[in-house]
């Protein structure tokens, strides 16, 4: 007798799991970008799949996925869509599964010792969700710990947990191997935070990237921000839990490859190698050593592609299923896993200025950050960068020149980490007539026109334009 189910070898196509919520999520959140409404969709498919299996010659290939989004604060949206689809829907879904053993929404903050003891004795498989990555290095910051955490997650990407053994912590028990995705969302912050070197070692090899374009500003109606009411929003979480939670409480969910699929996987495989090796010969070392490193995403995303296109046969299946894996995922796998090479390649441009000065660590720069908070303090509040780099000895006074490169990224950093913000041209518009003068800004030109572009000013976080005009009210 027949136990098993073949799913994907008919003509009959299925709706797309992970295209259907990626045009969800645009709908809903039409700022944010949308190859990171696609990874949010992949993520939440791969933290159920841990029963997925995948083969090749050398032992099973388990489906989970790593994903980082970088982009300046505030723009973009990372977090809206994580916040209102993939963690209430994994919420959905471990409330239908019932009592089972695994809890899917693993911790997001912890120590080494902490994660190890809960994959233990809680939950080894399901996905880490952090709006701020950054923040679990800036916690380690100048106590030897950041580079043993990222080591330590580097081999959980592979599911290798190893015993740590402290005087708070003295397990007697490991997770009999772990299954954990990640997706994270940061700012640009991440190149004071983590140092380069360190960063292209290993950790950081391990994640697809998204990018946003930080010359882009966002301008948005928050009413158009959510389209759904509350009950047609429940239906649409609803719509995708379902299917998830069935996924995940199937025991095993095979895949399969037919000979002409074995001969793409190889295709594209070697044409990976071979990307690889050209960045080699130009010197591009940490780039040859990423496109070796996400190779394995080629047979981590096809068989996630596969089980999307047939996510309601699987889910509905009586028997164990077989998903057949086509032509069209793995070359949609390779087309995505070369995309993210490019975004990579970017960042390691991104980051230069910070590899050429040995990438400062953040506690390095809190004295920095402290005195310019000191100087806005002390200037009522508000300053203009150009008043800021002069007091910090960045800039002379008499000098027609610009602030550097570097210094304009540090006084950006200052905003990404909250210790200043950037006040928009409606806010310096707003200004009061007698605060506009002290910062010797003019809001008309000398042929009495309107100024069109206005000088970058940045403010303590508790600045308040209305505040202030209130404040000047109330003395008239």
């Amino acid at each position: 007798m027949n136990n098993e189910e073949n799913i994907g070898d008919s003509e009959k196509s299925e709706d797309d799991f992970v295209k259907d919520l990626q045009k969800q999520i645009m709908q809903d959140i039409p700022f944010t970008n949308s190859f990171w409404a696609e990874d949010i969709a992949i993520s939440l498919l791969s933290a159920v799949s841990g029963n997925l299996q995948f083969y090749t010659r050398v032992g099973r290939v388990p489906v989970n996925t790593w994903f980082m989004a970088i982009a300046q604060s505030s723009r973009g949206y990372k977090s809206p869509p994580l916040n209102y689809f993939l963690r209430p829907i994994i919420k959905k879904i471990e409330q239908k599964s019932g009592n089972l053993k695994w809890k899917i929404l693993l911790p997001s903050s912890f120590s080494m010792e902490g994660m190890t003891e809960f994959l233990a004795k809680t939950s080894n498989r399901g996905i880490i969700v952090n709006d701020e990555i950054s923040a679990l290095f800036k916690a380690t910051q100048g106590k030897g710990y950041t580079i043993s955490l990222m080591e330590f997650l580097d081999r959980l990407f592979d599911g290798i947990v190893e015993p740590r053994y402290t005087r708070q912590y003295k397990l007697d028990e490991l997770p009999d191997g772990a299954y954990v995705s990640l997706i994270g969302a940061t700012t640009p912050a991440i190149y004071h935070v983590l140092d380069y070197d360190t960063f292209t070692s290993g950790f950081g090899m391990r994640f697809l990237y998204e990018l946003w374009d930080p010359s882009q500003e966002i301008y948005y109606d928050v009413l158009q921000l959510f389209g759904s009411d509350s009950g047609a929003r429940e239906s649409i979480l609803e719509k995708y839990a379902v299917p998830l939670s069935k996924i995940y409480s199937k025991d095993i969910i095979k895949t399969r490859v037919d000979d002409v699929v074995m001969v793409e996987f190889a295709k594209y495989r070697q044409e990976l190698e071979d990307r690889a090796s050209e960045e080699e010969r130009r010197h591009n070392q940490n780039l040859a050593n990423y496109i070796e490193k996400v190779s394995i995403y080629l047979f981590k995303l096809a068989p996630l592609f596969a089980l999307s296109r047939n996510i309601s046969s699987v889910a509905n299946s009586q028997k164990e299923a077989v998903v057949d894996i086509s032509v069209q995922d793995v070359e949609r796998a390779y087309n995505k896993i070369n995309r993210h090479i490019d975004n990579f390649k970017q960042i390691l441009s991104n980051w230069n200025i910070y590899k050429n000065s040995k990438a400062v660590p953040i506690s390095d720069y809190t004295p920095t950050y402290e005195a310019m908070v000191a100087f806005v303090r002390e200037a009522g509040g508000a300053i203009t960068t150009r008043s800021l780099a002069i007091k910090m000895g960045w800039l002379d006074a008499n000098s027609s020149s610009g602030i550097t490169e570097k210094y304009s990224e540090i006084i950006r950093s200052s905003i990404e980490l909250h210790y200043l913000k950037k006040l928009s041209p409606e806010e310096i518009r707003s200004l009061p007539k007698e605060t506009l003068e002290k910062l010797g800004i003019s809001l008309i030109d000398k042929n009495g026109n309107p100024v069109k572009k206005l000088p970058y000013v940045v403010a303590l976080p508790e600045f308040s334009v209305e505040a202030l005009n209130n404040k000047i009210e109330e003395v008239k």
